[in-house]
């Protein structure tokens, strides 16, 4: 029984020191878990600013309510902040509350009824007293102390209001005040002036001390650290803090988008917080193959910033184009854009239907020849044909043309052409027929454009050139008012030769006449034939045709000079280089005025207001 009894005892004393063990290990756990509250400075004098710091770990600070502390004493109350526990490193979960007082004079302080409410419930910390020292010398000018007023700690890129305020409470103003690591917005539409303060430093921001003056002497204000919260990693790739939302808009100008159009499209992000400094979105294309697109960024951030209050609010979005070089579904997505919600602690994530853009085919205009258009045709090819070299090609050409083979016919011709170097007048015309019937209708454009320029009468080229601008489409095709400058040359010399034989004749006629002898008449006066003016008019008409003919050569002089291009089908750089940016992608046979040369590229302005650089191998000239 004696045995029994002691081992029952060393049986309670073991488990009484284990459980003594494991009160003191859960004493240690738990410790750094309890509120705690703390005085800023310790010791203040008069004119300090002083900061009751309360820090309520396992809170957040939208849970957390402060009422305003009941004192007794010679301070004043100036307000509070509540703001986040975490720092840079520090993932603890927490809220610091900040009651902040200004010592007015010496004397001692007693903050009574200490609470706080969490999540709806009251939490006491009881009374405590605090001396305020009187000052420990006595300035030789009459200066006073100013205090920065703003939270002991924000969350990065997150705004916060700070103000400045003399040692009796009244508000101070400088405009002009700046720090390293935030950007300060001074504001003075409210009650009273603030600064929206938008930090950029990773673990402080140094509110800076100032030396200010007014008529009752100098004040100077203490510098102030405010501690800058963590943020989670997918932030600092958005800067993005505060209330956002966020999208994909297609900036183009047109209701549709057919193939060879350039697309531009903004990734955009709207919101309340850190607009100063947010990043847009990124954004994605994937074309018809399911292949990524080059997307083209602009440079720079589009969008507003406005002072909303003691915020910021705006939009800030990215810009980008691509070429839709084939017909088909383009998806532009949008990456995930997150940001942090400093109210709830916590990160968001936006995210959207991605954007389909359908790009069409150009249309291609349905055109047959007519029986004129080919009856015109085998007429020119059989006159050609009949007058030209090489007679079994020329034969087999005629064949190829009666039996409707056009591209066996055109292959004829090239032939000849190939074969009898510089062809002449007739030879071009068929050969430009023969591409308008064989598919080739840009081109033949060209050709009959140029005939009909440097032709007179241009008939058959206009019809022929009317007939190719219609199979693409064109009805309105670019065409010339005077005639080639090499006729009107001949006219107006022509005109001037008569004009200067004309005035020639009747200047020797009349020194013929001046020899003849002349009767008088019965008063003695004398008298001869007199002058015909009939003579004259053949003059007068000659020197007005000269004059015309000259005027018309200067038109057709001057209309010539610009040179005109037929675009075959190409795409329109930016700058003359194939690896620019394609700004459109020109329908067959697009007219243009040609304006630059740079080696092998020229720059045009087109007929439909739009203008760039296109390869000259891409183009006629005439």
């Amino acid at each position: 029984m004696k045995y029994l009894l002691s081992l029952v005892g060393s049986t309670a004393l073991r488990m009484t020191t284990l459980v003594f063990w494991l009160a003191c290990a859960l004493n240690l756990a738990f410790a750094q878990m309890e509120p705690t509250v703390s005085f800023e400075p310790r010791a203040p004098v008069t004119g300090d600013e002083i900061i009751l710091r309360l820090e309520l770990p396992d809170t957040r600070p939208l849970t957390v309510e402060t009422p305003e502390p009941l004192t007794s004493g010679p301070v004043r109350y100036l307000g509070s902040s509540t703001g986040p526990l975490s720092s840079p490193g520090d993932e603890r979960i927490g809220t610091v509350v900040e009651h902040r007082f200004l010592a007015f004079e010496a004397g001692a302080v007693e903050f009574r009824n200490l609470s706080v409410t969490i999540g709806g419930r009251p939490r006491g910390f009881g009374t405590y007293a605090l001396d305020i020292l009187p000052p420990v010398t006595v300035r030789a000018t009459r200066s006073r102390k100013g205090t920065w007023i703003a939270p002991a700690s924000a969350y990065r890129y997150q705004p916060f209001v700070a103000r400045l305020v003399g040692q009796n409470g009244e508000a101070l103003t400088r405009s002009d005040v700046s720090a390293e690591g935030g950007f300060f917005e001074y504001s003075d539409g409210g009650l009273s002036p603030v600064y929206i303060v938008v930090p950029t430093a990773a673990d402080e921001l140094v509110l800076p001390g100032l030396e200010l003056s007014d008529q009752a002497g100098t004040i100077v204000v203490q510098a102030r650290v405010v501690r800058i919260a963590f943020l989670p990693p997918a932030i600092e790739e958005t800067r993005a803090v505060g209330s956002w939302q966020a999208g994909i808009s297609l900036y183009s100008e047109v209701d549709k988008i057919m193939v060879g159009d350039i697309v531009v499209i903004e990734a955009w992000a709207r919101g309340r917080g850190s607009v100063g400094i947010a990043l847009p979105p990124h954004a994605t294309v994937i074309g018809p193959d399911s292949r990524p697109v080059a997307l083209a960024m602009s440079p720079g951030i589009f969008g507003e910033v406005v002072l909303d209050g003691d915020n910021f609010a705006g939009r800030r979005a990215a810009r980008g184009s691509f070429h839709a070089d084939r017909p088909g579904k383009y998806t532009v997505r949008m990456e995930p854009y997150a940001y942090f919600d400093p109210i709830t602690g916590r990160v968001r994530t936006i995210e959207i239907p991605p954007l389909a853009i359908q790009a069409s085919p150009l249309p291609v205009p349905v055109w047959a020849p007519s029986e004129g258009l080919i009856l015109v045709v085998q007429h020119l090819v059989a006159q050609a044909a009949s007058r030209g070299r090489y007679p079994e090609a020329w034969r087999a050409t005629l064949a190829a043309v009666e039996r409707a083979d056009w591209p066996g016919a055109l292959d004829g011709i090239s032939s000849i052409v190939y074969t009898g170097g510089a062809p002449d007048r007739d030879t071009v015309l068929v050969k430009a027929c023969l591409e308008l019937m064989a598919g080739d209708r840009a081109r033949a454009l060209y050709e009959f454009d140029r005939l009909e320029r440097s032709a007179f009468p241009p008939a058959q080229a206009m019809f022929l050139a009317d007939q190719a601008a219609l199979s693409l489409g064109r009805a309105d095709r670019p065409r010339d008012l005077s005639p080639p400058p090499g006729m009107l040359l001949v006219l107006a010399a022509i005109a001037t030769a008569g004009t200067l034989a004309v005035w020639l004749i009747r200047s020797l006629s009349g020194r013929r006449s001046k020899r003849k002898a002349s009767g008088f008449g019965e008063n003695g006066v004398r008298v001869g034939k007199k002058p015909n003016a009939s003579r004259s008019i053949p003059a007068i008409l000659l020197a007005a045709l000269s004059v015309l003919a000259w005027a018309a050569l200067t038109v057709s002089l001057v209309e010539r000079s610009n040179e005109r291009v037929i675009v075959f089908r190409a795409p329109v750089k930016v700058i003359p280089s194939d690896a620019a940016t394609t700004s459109f992608v020109t329908a067959s046979g697009a007219p243009g005025r040609l304006l630059e040369r740079g080696g092998a590229w020229l720059f045009i302005d087109f007929y439909d207001g739009r203008s760039g650089w296109v390869r000259a191998d891409e183009t006629g000239i005439y």
